[in-house]
């Protein structure tokens, strides 16, 4: 007697097989995206990062935004969006406005770790510290320290994964460069 066809414990089998080979194609799928997701966050913080230090690089050297505001050159040497470790990024657009004002954190603490920003608004529109590119938002902040006949220009670009504006979310990229005395 010929039996043509597949056992229904074979066909059994074989969905198995094909379930276990797609959930792991999924997860990899995942996986993929997750990581590509990532580095184009990356690409986008350097190209930041490299836009900001241009800009500060191109600036006369006694400009006020590459005036040396502190002494203490945390920042500079361990750059982090947070380097007194509190858990707050030195200027942080909490409310997500695009601007900075009295509901964002302003962390005078980290300030005094080395991160140089400029007062007045005027200042800031020229070197656009905070850039919404949907759906993160990056944030810059740069440091100064003057050395002798040349400045070091540190710029940090960082943003938050996961929709969160924790500490423990954020991700960051930072160049450096040295600026000469004329």
């Amino acid at each position: 007697m010929d039996k043509k066809g597949f056992t229904l414990i074979e066909i059994m089998i074989s969905i198995a097989l094909l379930a276990i080979i797609l959930v792991a194609l999924t997860h990899a799928a995942v996986v993929i995206i997750r990581n590509n997701a990532r580095f184009e966050h990356r690409k986008t913080a350097l190209t930041l990062a490299q836009e900001a230090l241009n800009s500060l690089s191109s600036l006369s050297y006694t400009s006020n935004l590459l005036s040396d505001v502190t002494t203490d050159t945390t920042f500079l040497s361990s750059p982090t969006p947070d380097p007194d470790g509190d858990g707050n990024v030195y200027i942080l657009d909490k409310d997500h406005n695009g601007s900075y004002s009295s509901t964002d954190i302003n962390d005078s603490g980290d300030a005094a770790k080395g991160i140089d920003h400029p007062s007045g608004s005027n200042n800031y529109a020229s070197i656009q510290p905070i850039e919404r590119i949907s759906p993160v938002t990056y944030y810059k902040v740069w440091g100064i320290e003057n050395l002798t006949d040349m400045k070091r220009i540190t710029v940090v670009v960082y943003w938050f994964e996961g929709g969160s504006t924790d500490i423990q979310h954020v991700h960051y990229v930072s160049l450096t460069t040295y600026k000469r005395r004329p």
